[in-house]
């Protein structure tokens, strides 16, 4: 039985972002503080619509811890396990990862990059490796030169061909 190989992608700190996400969180601190402060003080009850919007707020604010945790703390990470291919996103607050059998992951290569820049930016999504698999396509390692990445799908394929056969 192979034992599991790990590759780990790390993200760069994008300063900007990750300092805007720290003001954002205090702003949406602040907000939450005053509502609460307000509702404790005042004794009324508020109906649904104040609910809502009270949530959003808190919503907004997990957004942006989320926000701030990827850019400070996010990792990439693919396993080879003995059965499957994992993919994950670590540094998140919620995270999804993508378990594939080896069967269905069809191979890795250099990203068509079609991500808007905002997007990248903002570390939300793009990435310059692709995994295609099942007629889809996930891409990851946001923070890579091609060069880099060219070295890193070459081993990722060496991997995943190996655990093929």
């Amino acid at each position: 039985m192979k034992k599991a190989n790990k590759i780990i992608l790390n993200k760069r700190t994008n300063w900007f972002v990750a300092v805007f996400g720290v003001i954002w969180l205090f702003f949406v601190f602040t907000m939450a503080t005053i509502l609460t402060w307000g509702i404790i003080d005042s004794g009324k009850i508020y109906g649904y619509e104040f609910l809502l919007f009270y949530l959003g707020i808190l919503l907004f604010g997990f957004l942006g811890l989320s926000l701030v945790l990827w850019h400070l703390t996010g990792k990439e990470e693919i396993t080879f396990d003995p059965d499957k291919l994992i993919i994950k996103k670590r540094g998140l607050l919620i995270q999804f990862p993508l378990k594939l059998k080896y069967e269905d992951a069809d191979y890795f290569t250099l990203s068509e990059d079609k991500t808007p820049f905002w997007a990248k930016w903002w570390g939300i999504s793009g990435g310059e490796i692709s995994l295609i698999f099942l007629n889809q396509k996930i891409q990851f390692g946001q923070d890579l030169k091609k060069e880099e990445a060219l070295l890193i799908i070459e081993k990722l394929n060496d991997k995943l061909f190996e655990r093929k056969k």
